[in-house]
């Protein structure tokens, strides 16, 4: 299924995180969903998707989104439990390296989506909260494959 909307991009990493087999939960929204589940409702690891930002692009008569989205892979420890949080960033990483692997093969191999590799960054994300979240941030960002263009059936009156 191609990536055409913000329902579908975020039923597409639900499902990336749903298929892998490190990650125990998902999370859309703002950081207040996230923390409101802590203490006990969160299944670590956690992938977490932030409302993601769209913006026409092309030209013409027709015009593709750029969806730009932030993707945190999160575990927690206890806290100064050094050696479990410098081993949970370890694993955590290869996870989110998986997940960019995924987009990409995603975009070039199955046509869901233009993936743009050379604009994603993985960054540590460490201690987030009272749970003592920690992990990595994908930032990246994907064009969809559909055309919007003007559809003078969908508005009353001519305009004037």
């Amino acid at each position: 299924m191609a990536i055409n909307s913000f329902q579908e991009l975020k039923e597409y990493v639900e499902t990336l995180a749903t298929e892998h087999v490190a990650v125990r939960d998902f999370v859309y929204g703002e950081s207040s969903r996230i923390i409101s589940r802590q203490k006990s409702r969160i299944n670590y690891p956690v992938v977490w998707l932030l409302p993601v930002e769209a913006a026409p692009v092309g030209g013409g008569e027709n015009a593709r989104y750029r969806y730009e989205f932030t993707i945190l892979i999160l575990t927690n420890a206890a806290i100064d439990d050094w050696a479990k949080e410098d081993n949970n960033m370890y694993l955590l990483e290869e996870v989110a390296k998986d997940f960019i692997a995924r987009l990409h093969s995603d975009s070039r191999e199955n046509r869901l989506f233009d993936f743009e590799l050379k604009n994603t960054r993985l960054d540590p994300k460490h201690k987030f909260s009272g749970d003592n979240d920690h992990g990595w941030v994908i930032e990246g960002s994907l064009i969809t494959w559909g055309e919007y263009c003007y559809n003078e059936a969908k508005w009353t009156g001519d305009g004037e």
